[in-house]
């Protein structure tokens, strides 16, 4: 074999697999843009639960949110929660699920927390146990129970109080608490 084949033969790109790939992300984020629209479904625009920019104060039933911005306040006994940006600041009495690519979650859990995402922020307390995976995790809370996360960064803030065991791993690693 020439040089010049070693070189064509190393060199030839996956293209098949680019296209192919590039077809289904755009298939699932047409799908998620189509899912947030108002015509997506009577049910989805009268809830006030799913869409773009969905705010919700809770009355302490179960919240399950959807949209590229969701904004959850009060009081829950459990939530669902998933978006772009996902901001909670509530009372809850049950589990805490959530995901995003950013999630800030500050208050009072009475049950489990199960998140995920680019960049996770947790403070409050957590009565159950944690699990978190994400690119950036901040968690600076009071866990009674264990705590298991792992992502490219995870910082332990100095506010933070884990009674149960802790479970890290992570490329950096920094333990202020």
């Amino acid at each position: 074999m020439s040089v010049t084949e070693q070189r064509q033969s190393r060199s030839k790109p996956a293209r098949p697999k680019l296209v192919f790939g590039g077809l289904i992300a755009a298939a699932i984020v047409g799908l998620g843009l189509w899912s947030s629209t108002p015509s997506a479904g009577p049910a989805a625009a009268k809830s006030g639960k799913n869409g773009i920019a969905v705010q919700i104060t809770g009355t302490g039933k179960p919240i399950n949110a959807s949209g590229a911005s969701v904004t959850i306040r009060g009081d829950a006994s459990a939530i669902t929660a998933s978006g772009a940006l996902v901001d909670i600041a509530a009372t809850v009495k049950g589990d805490v699920e959530a995901g995003g690519a950013e999630v800030s979650i500050d208050g009072d859990i009475g049950g489990d927390l199960r998140t995920g995402g680019g960049l996770i922020e947790v403070a409050g307390t957590v009565a159950g146990k944690s699990y978190i995976g994400g690119a950036v995790i901040r968690f600076d809370a009071k866990a009674e129970k264990d705590v298991n996360a792992g992502g490219a960064t995870l910082v332990i803030g100095q506010n933070a109080e884990i009674k149960g065991d802790l479970a890290a791993g992570a490329a950096s690693l920094t333990i202020d608490g």
